[in-house]
């Protein structure tokens, strides 16, 4: 057990970045985590090795895949002069070699299901806790030192910045959500609710519209699994009612609100579900545009073969400009030096592996993230399919494969999923 409360703290504290040592990415969040690791290295040691679960062999086919796309990578890059920032390149090498034995150390456990499953409800558990922390420091209810809660107007609690946050409540909510459904007891199931309510409320405090977008198809796609359950499991005559009545409260409920808003207060209803009153938002889409056109030159520049570890892309000239024009800026912010090097990333995980290890490196995402859906969906653990929607929506907009985060999804949805026949099982009591 406090292995697994060691790792659950570990993910929790992995996005306070401001709480890093400065100048390494060291924190208490990736010392949980290596000492986790270590731990469970010995464990499998001891015992000569893990079992070769579908779980195991799947994350670890993905690795083997993975790590050779970026030596062909590398490799292409020395042949055709490629240039690269040593720093940054060292940087993902180290993150991917942590977190490979991270990922595979989730899913090799006899009896891994019950374990992932207590990890998960030390997560929602510590999650709720820290979350409430930084929005009450975000409130100016609580002062903990010379950490900064906002970002500007956006709450980036213990994090460099919001995207850092809304990442972990995208991750923390549908985790939350699975905890309530595969609860044995009803002060556990209500426990886990009020933690998912804190998660999406410090969430929408990031102004993350990504997070906003996946908040609002999370929603809508939970309860169309929740009915097409309804629909496999109830008679045609019940099940037919179940759908009558949920399209037409859908439809009076959507009819009565639109009615109700004229056009000016909808579109400023709209626009303040984004950052900025939208401003920011159309900013951010057309330089989003631009770069992911440059990734995917740089990636068939390469003959699809990739370019190895770390950023490719140029600073953009106005993100540049805005740095010199800014003012003064928040603390904690680590940004990309100016110094004629390629070390900005696309921001999209596909166009950003793409760069990094080709075609390769896409496709053998693409197969894991299919065939995680594909488990959750067959077993109809509905949560964590959200959570896997809710991990691709995110990955759009953002590098999310280094994050332990992600990793802790992915082991999540394939334990819990695997050889289960039916609904995610019941926690199991902490011994």
């Amino acid at each position: 057990m406090i292995r697994d409360l060691l790792l659950a703290l570990g993910l929790v504290l992995s996005p306070a970045s401001q709480l890093r040592v400065p100048g390494l990415p060291v924190g208490p969040g990736e010392v949980c985590i290596v000492l986790w690791l270590l731990w469970s290295l010995m464990i499998e040691f001891v015992r000569l090795g893990p079992p070769m679960t579908p779980a195991f062999t799947r994350v670890l086919t993905y690795w083997i895949a993975f790590g050779s796309s970026l030596v062909i990578g590398t490799l292409t890059a020395a042949v055709i002069g490629d240039e690269h920032d040593p720093g940054l390149f060292m940087h993902d090498v180290l993150a991917y070699a942590l977190l490979a034995p991270v990922s595979i150390m989730l899913v090799v456990e006899p009896g891994s299901r019950e374990r992932v499953n207590r990890i998960a409800w030390f997560f929602v558990s510590i999650g709720a806790v820290v979350l409430g922390l930084q929005a009450i420091h975000g409130w100016g209810l609580m002062q903990f030192g010379d950490l900064e809660p906002w970002y500007w107007d956006r709450m980036r609690g213990w994090s460099s910045n919001p995207n850092q946050l809304g990442l972990q409540c995208a991750v923390f909510v549908p985790t939350a959500l699975h905890v309530a459904e595969t609860a044995k007891t009803f002060p556990r199931r209500l426990g886990a609710v009020l933690c998912l309510i804190i998660g999406a409320v410090v969430g929408r405090m990031t102004k993350s519209d990504t997070f906003t977008l996946f908040l609002i198809a999370g929603a809508l796609l939970y309860g169309g699994l929740k009915l097409m359950t309804t629909l496999r499991t109830t008679g045609v005559r019940s099940a037919a009612t179940w759908v009558l009545a949920f399209t037409l409260l859908s439809i009076a409920t959507m009819t009565a609100g639109l009615a109700s808003i004229e056009s000016r207060e909808l579109d400023k209803l709209l626009r303040g579900l984004s950052k900025d009153n939208g401003t920011g938002t159309q900013h951010e889409a057309s330089l989003r545009l631009d770069v992911w056109q440059q990734a995917i030159e740089r990636g068939f520049d390469s003959g699809m073969l990739g370019l190895g570890p770390g950023p490719h892309l140029h600073i953009p000239p106005s993100i540049i400009t805005g740095r010199q024009t800014g003012g003064k800026r928040p603390k904690y912010i680590d940004h990309p030096d100016v110094n004629g090097l390629p070390n900005f990333e696309a921001h999209n995980t596909v166009l950003d592996l793409f760069m990094q290890g080709g075609l390769l490196a896409v496709v053998s995402l693409i197969w894991l993230i299919w065939t995680t859906v594909s488990a959750t969906l067959r077993t109809r653990s509905d949560a964590l399919t959200v959570m896997m929607f809710g991990l691709v929506i995110f990955g759009i907009f953002h590098l999310i494969i280094r994050s332990p985060l992600f990793w802790f999804s992915i082991g999540l949805c394939l334990v819990v999923a695997s050889k289960s026949g039916g609904r995610p099982t019941a926690f199991a009591r902490s011994k």
